[in-house]
């Protein structure tokens, strides 16, 4: 056996869950930003659509997408640190020039504890990006949270 040649069947291995996981964030993503839209009683603040993305979009530059969760009593700052820390990301988020921050919790939720998932975000970010966010209450996620950022302009060396 080579070990300087990839197995086939490893490597096809590898890229099916690389592809598996990048649908899994592709398709959170779409619900996370369409969800508000079509489920009633949702509670939203700052509701984001179609045209959020497109703002942050035409921004320009390299994009990157990253989703965490968290629990307890630091579930905010959790959950925005691991959606920054994304392994779909391969460049420097301090360069990001924008970004889109999609917040969804449980009813216990309090314009605090969404201030300190921003702040995460920003603080790993350039200081003149453009950001928007918004906020879904969901009964169901209570002390659960997840958080859903876009950021483009990242500059990425492999890229």
């Amino acid at each position: 056996m080579d070990r300087n040649r990839p197995n086939g069947e490893a490597f096809s291995a590898v890229f099916k869950v690389a592809d598996e996981a990048v649908d899994e964030v592709l398709m959170r993503l779409t619900k996370e930003i369409f969800e508000p839209t079509t489920v009633p009683d949702l509670t939203t603040v700052g509701s984001l659509d179609m045209e959020d993305v497109r703002a942050i979009a035409e921004r320009g530059g390299v994009a990157m997408i990253g989703m965490g969760e968290g629990e307890g009593p630091s579930r905010m700052e959790d959950a925005a640190s691991r959606a920054m820390r994304s392994p779909l990301n391969d460049g420097d988020i301090r360069s990001a020039t924008a970004a889109l921050v999609n917040i969804s919790a449980g009813p216990g939720t309090t314009l605090a504890d969404v201030e300190n998932a921003l702040k995460q975000v920003t603080q790993m970010i350039s200081p003149d990006a453009h950001i928007i966010w918004g906020v879904q209450i969901h009964p169901e996620m209570e002390g659960f949270v997840r958080v859903l950022v876009i950021l483009t302009g990242i500059i990425a060396t492999n890229i």
